[in-house]
Protein backbone atom coordinates (compact mmCIF):
# COMPACT_ATOMS: atom_id res chain seq x y z
CA UNK A 1 0.00 0.00 0.00
CA UNK A 2 2.95 2.14 0.59
CA UNK A 3 4.19 1.93 -2.64
CA UNK A 4 0.68 3.33 -4.58
CA UNK A 5 0.44 6.57 -5.95
CA UNK A 6 -2.40 7.72 -4.02
CA UNK A 7 -0.82 6.48 -0.79
CA UNK A 8 2.54 8.09 -1.45
CA UNK A 9 1.00 11.65 -2.56
CA UNK A 10 -1.72 12.39 0.01
CA UNK A 11 -4.54 11.18 -1.11
CA UNK A 12 -5.54 8.41 0.49
CA UNK A 13 -7.11 7.83 2.94
CA UNK A 14 -9.10 10.20 1.34
CA UNK A 15 -10.35 12.77 4.02
CA UNK A 16 -12.47 15.38 2.07
CA UNK A 17 -15.14 14.53 -0.43
CA UNK A 18 -15.31 10.69 -0.80
CA UNK A 19 -17.24 11.05 -4.29
CA UNK A 20 -14.14 12.94 -5.43
CA UNK A 21 -11.24 11.14 -7.37
CA UNK A 22 -7.66 12.71 -7.05
CA UNK A 23 -5.52 12.22 -9.77
CA UNK A 24 -1.98 14.19 -8.41
CA UNK A 25 -0.42 11.47 -10.29
CA UNK A 26 -0.88 13.23 -13.42
CA UNK A 27 0.19 11.02 -16.46
CA UNK A 28 1.74 8.90 -13.98
CA UNK A 29 -1.18 6.40 -13.70
CA UNK A 30 -0.83 3.02 -12.85
CA UNK A 31 2.36 1.15 -13.58
CA UNK A 32 3.69 4.11 -15.08
CA UNK A 33 3.81 5.38 -11.63
CA UNK A 34 5.68 1.92 -10.22
CA UNK A 35 8.25 2.46 -13.33
CA UNK A 36 8.78 5.90 -12.62
CA UNK A 37 10.10 5.22 -8.94
CA UNK A 38 11.45 1.91 -9.68
CA UNK A 39 9.35 -0.08 -7.50
CA UNK A 40 8.87 -3.20 -8.62
CA UNK A 41 5.54 -5.01 -8.39
CA UNK A 42 4.68 -8.13 -6.28
CA UNK A 43 2.99 -9.49 -9.59
CA UNK A 44 3.75 -7.37 -12.83
CA UNK A 45 0.66 -6.67 -15.43
CA UNK A 46 -0.07 -10.08 -17.28
CA UNK A 47 2.25 -12.33 -14.68
CA UNK A 48 1.09 -15.87 -14.45
CA UNK A 49 -1.29 -15.62 -17.95
CA UNK A 50 1.06 -17.91 -20.02
CA UNK A 51 1.50 -21.94 -19.94
CA UNK A 52 4.67 -21.62 -22.00
CA UNK A 53 7.97 -19.13 -22.53
CA UNK A 54 9.08 -16.92 -25.55
CA UNK A 55 12.41 -15.53 -26.50
CA UNK A 56 13.09 -12.69 -28.16
CA UNK A 57 16.44 -12.42 -30.03
CA UNK A 58 17.64 -10.08 -32.98
CA UNK A 59 15.60 -6.53 -31.56
CA UNK A 60 16.98 -3.56 -33.97
CA UNK A 61 14.90 -0.57 -35.89
CA UNK A 62 15.57 0.08 -39.43
CA UNK A 63 16.97 3.69 -38.66
CA UNK A 64 19.09 5.05 -35.92
CA UNK A 65 17.37 8.30 -35.77
CA UNK A 66 13.71 9.45 -37.03
CA UNK A 67 11.81 12.47 -37.87
CA UNK A 68 8.16 13.89 -37.73
CA UNK A 69 5.89 11.30 -40.07
CA UNK A 70 8.60 8.40 -40.21
CA UNK A 71 7.50 5.18 -39.56
CA UNK A 72 9.53 3.12 -37.35
CA UNK A 73 9.79 -0.16 -37.71
CA UNK A 74 11.09 -2.73 -34.80
CA UNK A 75 12.15 -6.28 -35.76
CA UNK A 76 12.98 -9.46 -33.76
CA UNK A 77 13.09 -12.97 -33.86
CA UNK A 78 10.51 -14.28 -31.19
CA UNK A 79 10.64 -17.70 -30.11
CA UNK A 80 7.87 -20.14 -28.20
CA UNK A 81 10.77 -21.99 -26.21
CA UNK A 82 7.78 -23.79 -24.37
CA UNK A 83 6.55 -27.17 -24.95
CA UNK A 84 2.52 -25.64 -25.54
CA UNK A 85 1.39 -23.43 -28.57
CA UNK A 86 0.69 -20.00 -26.88
CA UNK A 87 0.25 -16.44 -27.42
CA UNK A 88 2.35 -13.88 -26.68
CA UNK A 89 1.42 -9.87 -26.77
CA UNK A 90 4.11 -8.13 -28.31
CA UNK A 91 4.72 -4.79 -27.06
CA UNK A 92 6.50 -1.31 -28.10
CA UNK A 93 7.23 1.17 -25.54
CA UNK A 94 9.19 4.47 -26.05
CA UNK A 95 11.31 6.83 -23.65
CA UNK A 96 11.20 10.59 -24.05
CA UNK A 97 14.61 11.65 -23.73
CA UNK A 98 15.39 15.47 -22.32
CA UNK A 99 11.36 15.97 -22.32
CA UNK A 100 10.48 19.22 -20.61
CA UNK A 101 6.99 17.91 -19.40
CA UNK A 102 7.38 15.24 -16.47
CA UNK A 103 7.28 11.96 -18.50
CA UNK A 104 6.77 8.38 -17.68
CA UNK A 105 10.10 6.12 -18.06
CA UNK A 106 8.21 4.33 -20.72
CA UNK A 107 5.16 4.65 -22.53
CA UNK A 108 3.13 1.82 -24.53
CA UNK A 109 2.61 2.52 -28.19
CA UNK A 110 2.14 0.18 -30.02
CA UNK A 111 0.98 -3.67 -29.44
CA UNK A 112 0.21 -6.86 -31.40
CA UNK A 113 -1.01 -10.25 -30.46
CA UNK A 114 1.26 -13.02 -31.93
CA UNK A 115 0.05 -17.01 -31.87
CA UNK A 116 3.22 -19.39 -32.50
CA UNK A 117 3.14 -23.07 -31.88
CA UNK A 118 5.56 -25.00 -29.74
CA UNK A 119 9.57 -24.22 -30.77
CA UNK A 120 8.62 -22.46 -33.73
CA UNK A 121 10.49 -19.02 -34.27
CA UNK A 122 8.95 -16.74 -37.31
CA UNK A 123 10.45 -13.51 -37.57
CA UNK A 124 8.69 -10.31 -36.98
CA UNK A 125 8.36 -7.40 -36.63
CA UNK A 126 5.95 -4.41 -34.87
CA UNK A 127 5.29 -0.74 -36.66
CA UNK A 128 4.77 2.40 -34.97
CA UNK A 129 4.57 6.51 -36.22
CA UNK A 130 6.59 9.18 -35.28
CA UNK A 131 3.70 11.06 -34.94
CA UNK A 132 2.03 8.25 -31.99
CA UNK A 133 5.66 8.85 -30.19
CA UNK A 134 5.21 13.00 -30.18
CA UNK A 135 5.31 14.69 -27.51
CA UNK A 136 3.67 17.90 -26.79
CA UNK A 137 4.81 20.99 -24.43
Amino acid sequence: MDDSHAYALGNYPQTEDRNTALYSEESLVGYRWFDTQNIVPMYSFGHGLSYTEFIYNGLHTDNEEFVMNDTIRVRFELTNSGKTDGDEVVQLYVHHINSQVKWPVKELKAFQRVSLKSRRNPNRGIIGSCKQIEVLG
